[in-house]
C-alpha cells in the first residue's frame, strides 16, 4: 500500500540541502520585492505629502499677501483722512484767529474813537469855559427911571 502522507520529494530535498536554500532565497526575493514596492509606495506617498505641503504654503503666502495688501490700503486711506483732518483743523484755527484779531481790532478802534470823542468834548468844555465870561460885573450902570 502507498502512504499518502509520505513526501518523497521533500525528503530528497532535505537530504540535499536545497529545500532550505529555496525557502531562504524565495524569502529574500519576496522581502526584496516587498522592500522595492514599499519604497515605491513610500516615495509616492512622500511626493503626495510634499505637493500638499507646497500647495498649503502657497495658500498661506497668498492669504498673508492679501492681508498685508488690505492693511496697507487701510493705512493709506487712514493717512489721507488724517492729512485732510489736519488741513481742516489748520484752516479752522486760522479763520478763528483772523476773526478774533478783527474783533479785537474793532474793540480797540471803538476804544480809540471813544477816547477821541471824550477828548473832543473835554476840549469843547474847556473852550466853553474860557469863552463864556460873565458880563454881569462888567455892565455899565444904567439910569434908573423912576
Amino acid at each position: 500500500m502507498i502512504n499518502k502522507n509520505y513526501d518523497l520529494l521533500g525528503e530528497q530535498l532535505a537530504e540535499s540541502g536545497l529545500e532550505m536554500n529555496i525557502v531562504i532565497g524565495a524569502g529574500a526575493i519576496i522581502g526584496a520585492a516587498t522592500s522595492v514596492i514599499g519604497g515605491i509606495f513610500g516615495s509616492s506617498q512622500a511626493d503626495k505629502q510634499n505637493r500638499e505641503a507646497r500647495e498649503a504654503q502657497k495658500k498661506a503666502e497668498k492669504a498673508a499677501k492679501e492681508a498685508a495688501d488690505a492693511t496697507n490700503e487701510y493705512n493709506k486711506r487712514s493717512f489721507e483722512v488724517d492729512k485732510q483732518n489736519y488741513a481742516n483743523t489748520r484752516a479752522f484755527e486760522r479763520d478763528t484767529l483772523i476773526k478774533n484779531w478783527q474783533y479785537q481790532t474793532e474793540q480797540q478802534d471803538f476804544g480809540y474813537l471813544s477816547a477821541i470823542e471824550q477828548y473832543g468834548k473835554s476840549v469843547q468844555n474847556t473852550q466853553d469855559r474860557l469863552t463864556s465870561v460873565s458880563y454881569t460885573h462888567l455892565t455899565l450902570p444904567t439910569k434908573r427911571i423912576v
